[in-house]
């Protein structure tokens, strides 16, 4: 009996409902039939064939967001504030339009599609930013629909105006562009994503790739986020915009502080995407706190960083444009300590009992809390669905002209569990290998189930591009010597290949050559319809297009974006503690992934330290020895023995041949144990050496070296160096080997053993140890591509072809495996497949004399002699003096019927080496009367 009794309590109590006192209910059948309006109080209902609807009596309000199209088709954001009731004597009817809607989305739903057809037959300049009454212009229709409005104001989003085309002529009017998603996937990598797509785990990026145009996406050093991600928005190197480390001083205090907008020297596309009266929505970008005013809304860096906070509470002042958005955030921001063991499984092995007791833990222990991976990945899961759900929210208000979201959590991911994949590294235990291995590929397969929900909102004629910053290094490419996470290492786990995407109806679908960071802006503003400007470097990809939509681009480019004063632009607010709590959670983070110092070493003078290093190496990179001098120094004005900084001032006076000043820099920063000390600085020091003349000096100063650092490959490799200088060529290979048998991936012993196997005709030796070296670290295109060489030159010529053609799927910018590969098909005379490769070549590296000599004798024995002259005399006004170009020049002059200039050409050539006895014999026969 006991059964039936509690069927009938539980069929009693489902049957009883309340209405509670201030509202009405309206009482529906489920399936159709006669409705009732119930005062409050308790009443009764059939279950499961009733179902009540609850209304709000009297008076309500509502202010929110809202995308309005003006007479121009610009997307404008508005606020808009309604006062109003719904009409008691129409409250079935009213519940009969709204289904399963509450009353107040109703009531939102109606009004934002009619602010839509007034508002398209406005101007942007004639909806202002104050409040503008609207109310009498739909009371009528209200009524019709079930409520009345008291008050109805809308406006455009308070704060700076946002200049229209026509009141900034230094912003053309657009031409008919499409509207642009930008995705960002930070860490992305095609050779973790391909395996993917094939084993059906990443659909959604299978179907962009399968339908869309798709290339590597080339980086640039340092590969740090805020640097790369700030280039992709501005279209300007780092040296150019400006943000340049992950930390700055604040300008009030001068203590360290994350990097954010006001660090930033040049306009994103944000800004110009609102100067020219385009809507944007920009959620979670690097430095974009403080929020700037854009027309539409900007969702800062800083917003995932206040999570800890009391749930409901909105962000940190400045965290959001416009700050009336700031409550939505408020409501749709998940915490870190919201998330379960169950939302953890698909990505680590964790029970809930075992979550409880790490949270406990980690509630007195600051360390365990920063430094945990499966609280780290609570913090990571907790941002990334607060940025989803912002997303969707703008998203259903309507897209904007440029809707750009970026993901962290594939790069955070890595960070913290890239060295416990597959195959299990030494430096992992079986069990935290067998706990944690999953981690990287299922944070891939989350991020695909993200982009579908993001992409199932969006406009199907977008042109919608997918971006990673940088690669990550997987497999047995991974660093053996530390892990991801280890401060001031990190970056030693990017990979210099990102992956890019780009889909919709105006892409030209298939594989496209590599893009640059660089290419993204101007690229985009185009698609938009807006002219990139003369001054971002960066190449207009108009191969990504059909022919029929790159003919509506804009014709050409305009000088600059950056006259005039940018709008928009905002000082960081007054501190509050919600802003410093921010600012600190982003700081720990930061640390414990490693990006910055911790423990005992200090902040690094604010970042600057970091920051102006970081700027020497590029100047380095690109030939302006002054510049890099200058900044190295300040560098270490602001922070002696910094090692980063030493060793570029090092670099920078061997190239300026001021070996005797490089030396002692190259051996303090050899000597340091700080986390900043990478490899390579033994090698360095050989190199002094021997440009000193005094090999055997630096052999006795490395060997000082082998007690300490007697382990490290890179040592053996710099005293082979020195060994071969000094005569001991048998002494040099034992170096080198012993250098492969410490490090088998080494790569500096290979290029000094195929220089000693070469001269000794002794090729055949090295294959083993490149085979070896290629089957620990199959996409190795360097590797590979000396494999290529090696077997070239023993005469097995199509496995050399194999071998250079691996080492360009691994990195399809090698120059050496290029250019090695055009020659060997030179070689064999198949041209149509050498000359594309010698161009490739000199599109990104203009310099390169082999690619430059290759292209000549090519298009020389082509019979194309004009063309072969006018490559390698451009070669020639760009500097490249060798006397394998002034050979090729010469032979085309000849060839040209310019004996002259080719007799003059090949003096040149033997002034620069005299020991060329076919140039000689060349030069003799050419002489003859």
């Amino acid at each position: 009996m006991i059964l039936p009794v509690v069927l009938l309590v539980l069929l009693f109590t489902a049957s009883l409902i309340h209405v509670e006192s201030g509202t009405l209910g309206v009482l529906q059948g489920a399936a159709g039939g006669r409705a009732f309006v119930l005062e409050p109080g308790l009443h009764f209902r059939i279950p499961f064939l009733q179902r009540l609807l609850i209304y709000p009596v009297g008076l309500f309000k509502l202010d929110f967001p809202w995308n309005a199209p003006s007479r121009e088709g610009v997307e404008v954001k508005l606020e808009v504030h309604f006062e109003g009731l719904i009409i008691r004597e129409s409250l079935i009817q009213f519940s009969e339009r709204a289904a399963a809607r509450n009353g107040p989305t109703v009531v939102r739903d109606d009004l934002g599609n009619w602010i839509r057809e007034w508002t398209s037959q406005q101007s942007v300049s004639e909806i202002p930013l104050q409040p503008l009454d609207i109310a009498d212009r739909f009371r009528a229709r209200a009524r019709a629909n079930g409520f009345r409005i008291k008050a109805l104001t809308v406006a455009r989003n308070s704060g700076p105006a946002i200049p229209t085309v026509e009141e900034n002529s230094s912003i053309p009017v657009r031409s008919p562009g499409v509207k642009v998603v930008l995705l960002g996937l930070d860490g992305a990598d095609w050779q973790l994503l391909d395996p993917l797509i094939e084993a059906g785990k990443a659909p959604t990026l299978a179907r962009l790739k399968r339908g869309g145009a798709w290339a590597n996406l080339r980086s640039m050093d340092p590969m740090l986020s805020p640097l790369l991600w700030t280039t992709v928005a501005t279209g300007k190197p780092p040296e150019e915009h400006g943000v340049m480390d992950f930390m700055v001083p604040d300008p009030e205090t001068g203590k360290p502080s994350p990097v954010g907008s006001n660090s930033r020297r040049v306009r994103a596309l944000w800004n110009l995407f609102s100067t020219a009266g385009l809507s944007c929505d920009i959620v979670a970008w690097w430095a974009t706190w403080p929020a700037e005013a854009v027309n539409g809304t900007l969702v800062s860096d800083r917003v995932a960083y206040s999570l800890f906070s009391v749930a409901g509470v909105p962000p940190p002042r400045g965290a959001v444009y416009p700050e009336s958005y700031a409550g939505e955030i408020a409501r749709l921001k998940v915490s870190a300590d919201s998330i379960t063991a169950d939302d953890l499984r698909p990505f680590v092995k964790i029970s809930a009992p075992e979550l409880r007791e790490l949270r406990a833990k980690a509630a007195t222990n600051a360390r365990l809390s920063a430094k945990d991976p499966v609280l780290h990945l609570t913090r990571i899961l907790s941002a990334t669905k607060t940025y989803q759900a912002i997303a969707l929210n703008l998203l259903s208000l309507g897209q904007s002209d440029l809707f750009a979201l970026y993901y962290q959590g594939i790069d955070e991911v890595g960070h913290r569990f890239a060295h416990f994949a597959d195959p299990k590294m030494d430096m992992v235990s079986e069990a935290d290998h067998a706990r944690f291995r999953k981690a990287v590929e299922s944070f891939y397969v989350y991020q695909d189930q993200l982009l579908s929900d993001v992409l199932s909102r969006v406009d199907p004629s977008s042109l919608v591009v997918v971006i990673s910053d940088h690669g990550f290094k997987s497999g047995a490419s991974r660093p053996n010597d530390h892990p991801p996470d280890l401060e001031g290492q990190p970056a030693r786990w990017h990979r210099s290949y990102g992956v890019f995407l780009a889909s919709g109806p105006m892409v030209a679908p298939g594989e496209k050559d590599t893009l640059s960071l660089l290419d993204i802006a101007p690229t985009l503003l185009s698609a938009a319809g807006l002219p990139p400007a003369a001054d971002m470097p960066g190449r207009l990809r108009t191969d990504l297009f059909t022919s029929s939509f790159a003919g509506t681009l804009p014709p050409q480019r305009i000088p600059t974006y950056e006259s005039g004063q940018m709008v928009g632009r905002s000082p960081a607010p007054p501190g509050d503690e919600s802003s410093a709590n921010s600012a600190q959670a982003m700081e720990e983070n930061l640390r414990s992934l490693g990006y910055i110092g911790g423990g005992g070493h200090p902040p690094r003078a604010s970042g600057t330290a970091f920051s102006h290093a970081a700027l020497a190496g590029i100047y380095l990179q690109k030939g302006k020895l002054s510049d890099a001098e200058k900044e190295a120094q300040e560098s270490l004005r602001l922070e002696p023995g910094y090692v980063p900084a030493l060793v570029y001032l090092s670099e920078v006076y061997e190239k300026q041949k001021r070996y005797d000043a490089a030396l002692p820099l190259a051996r303090q920063a050899a000597a340091s144990d700080s986390p900043d000390r990478q490899s390579g600085l033994f090698l360095l020091i050989a190199n002094l050496y021997v440009a000193l003349g005094k090999p055997r000096e630096g052999l006795a100063d490395l060997q000082t070296f082998l007690p300490r650092r007697g382990l490290e490959s890179d040592l053996h490799s710099a005293m082979g160096m020195l060994k071969a200088a000094s005569g001991d060529a048998p002494g040099a290979e034992a170096e080198y080997r012993r250098a492969l048998q410490l490090d088998p991936l080494a790569q500096e012993p290979i290029k000094h053993l195929f220089d000693l196997y070469q001269k000794e005709g002794k090729l055949n030796l090295l294959i083993p140890a490149l085979q070896t070296a290629i089957q620990k670290s199959p996409g190795s295109a360097f590797h590979s591509n000396f494999l290529g060489l090696t077997l070239d030159q023993t005469g097995h010529g199509k496995e050399a072809e194999e071998s250079y053609r691996r080492a360009l799927k691994a990195d399809p910018e090698h120059t050496r495996a290029l250019v090695n590969l055009g020659v060997l098909l030179a070689r064999q005379r198949r041209l149509d497949e050498a000359i594309p490769l010698f161009r490739r070549v000199l599109s990104f590296d203009p310099a390169s004399p082999e690619a430059r000599v290759g292209l000549g004798a090519a298009l020389g024995i082509q019979g194309k002699n004009s063309e072969a002259v006018a490559i390698l005399e451009e070669g020639e006004k760009l500097g490249i003096s060798s006397p394998a170009l002034y050979n090729a020049l010469a032979m085309a002059y000849y060839q040209a019927r310019q004996k002259e200039k080719a007799i003059g050409t090949l003096k040149e050539s033997l002034k620069l080496d005299p020991v060329q006895p076919s140039a000689r014999s060349l030069l003799a026969e050419w002489e003859k009367p």
